[in-house]
């Protein structure tokens, strides 16, 4: 995961594009549902928030 901070506080983040492709062969799921899943689980460890989808 990449993550991105200004004076302290997280603003953007990003999974990395090699450990998704790799997750995505092993469990036989598309790059867009791991990208998806991944951002999805961050958004809720990192920022304590729960996605709307």
């Amino acid at each position: 995961m990449k993550a991105a901070y200004y004076k302290g506080e997280l603003i953007k983040y990003s999974p990395e594009y090699e450990e998704c492709r790799q997750i995505a062969a092993e469990k036989n799921m598309s790059l867009q549902q791991v990208y998806d899943l991944i951002k999805k689980e961050a958004a809720e460890k990192l920022l304590g928030q729960k996605s709307q989808k």
